[in-house]
């Protein structure tokens, strides 16, 4: 999706970080369409506490290949603080976080709880500190000549995050509440 929002064949693109190599190529709405938090699954058989990278000194943490992090958690895997065991996809992550073969998973909350909830898994909790959270927006290619439309996205987005209808919708189509936990 990058690569075509960047040569102009794509005019929008739903939920992407603010980086300064994008801001080249998209512009952004001023208001975000969430927060994406990265947040660590863990086996209830296994409880563990997480505050700090040093605390997965030791772990074995499931991650999809390619899957981007942070610079600090890719500095404490280079300094061989925890082992990181890849994948193609989230759902191998998830059943091998069931049968007890990483210590936890490393995802967005909300895509993590979504598959916890198709997978069938009641053995897999979230923990409550994030590695990462960040503002995703709404974004145009620059190529597509929309900056016009972005004081108007974000009239309509600011009014529906503080009136509640972009968490009614929310809750709606994916079954999950702001804390990622399913609702239904």
């Amino acid at each position: 999706m990058l690569a075509m929002i960047k040569k102009g064949n794509l005019d929008c693109m739903i939920a992407a970080f603010k980086t300064e190599e994008r801001l080249a190529y998209m512009d952004y709405t001023n208001v975000p369409i969430h927060v994406s938090a990265l947040v660590f699954f863990v086996h209830k058989d296994r409880p563990f506490q997480f505050n700090t990278l040093e605390d997965l000194k030791g772990r074995n943490i499931g991650l999809v290949s390619e899957f981007t992090t942070s610079p600090e958690f890719d500095e404490a895997l280079s300094k061989h603080w925890f082992r990181v065991s890849s994948v193609n996809d989230f759902k191998q992550n998830f059943e091998k976080l069931a049968a007890k073969r990483v210590d936890m998973v490393l995802v967005n909350r909300h895509v993590g709880a979504y598959l916890l909830k198709q997978l069938n898994l009641s053995n897999i909790i979230t923990l409550p500190v994030p590695l990462t959270a960040r503002a995703a927006y709404l974004t145009f290619s620059k190529r597509a000549e929309k900056t016009s439309l972005i004081p108007k996205f974000d009239m309509v987005l600011f009014e529906l995050l503080t009136d509640g209808t972009y968490q009614d919708l929310f809750e709606k189509y994916t079954g999950l509440d702001k804390a990622g936990v399913v609702t239904e």
